[in-house]
Order: structure tokens, then sequence, then C-alpha cells
């Protein structure tokens, strides 16, 4: 699957959901995310930024939509050379792989 570099930074998510980023306050934040609190608190450090993905699913786990959270979320593009539409060329007896989009009904690929 292709890689998108496309960070936010984690400031937002811990300014709105954990004020207080004692192991405490991770440990709470992580039992209401259903995760552990090690996963928090690499990231809880001001200053650290997350994968779009990784920013998406800890939207969705406290019951928001990461725009709700990073107000610029539509507004970020993949940074150079990591948009697969871009795609190199194939070497000779390489095989193309197709990337479906599964959050859309079936008959919306075709």
């Amino acid at each position: 699957m292709p890689k998108f570099k496309i960070w936010f930074p984690t400031e937002p998510f811990f300014d709105k959901f954990c004020k207080d980023r004692s192991d405490a306050g991770l440990l709470e934040l992580a039992r209401r995310m259903q995760m552990p609190a090690g996963n928090l608190k690499k990231v809880s450090k001001p200053g650290t930024l997350i994968r779009e993905s990784t920013a998406d699913a800890y939207a969705i786990r406290v019951g928001y939509h990461p725009s709700m959270i990073w107000p610029d979320w539509f507004d970020h593009e993949p940074e150079e050379g990591s948009n697969p539409k871009k795609r190199k060329p194939l070497s000779k007896g390489q095989d193309r792989i197709v990337y479906i989009d599964t959050t859309q009904p079936s008959d919306y690929n075709q």
C-alpha cells in the first residue's frame, strides 16, 4: 500500500482530550480510547507529529471526526512523490498494483 506523507501535530489532540499529560492523565485517556497507555506516551511530547491514519484513528476512538480536532484536516496534500496517482514506470516483468477504495460501495470502483 502506498505511504502518504501527511503528518499532523499531536498538540491539538492532547490540548482537547488530555490537558494533564502525566502518567495518570495518559492512562485515563488510554482507557477511554481502549489502547495501551505507552502508545499515547510516545506521542504526547510537544512537537510530535503523527501520520494521517494515526490521527484519524485517534480522533475516531474519542468519538470525533479528525477535522474537529485539526481544522486544516482537508487542506493537507501528500508530499511530493508520495501520491500513488503519479506512478513511476514499471520495470520489465513487474506487475502493476491496483488500489481499490474499500470505504465506498463495491459498484463505486468500477
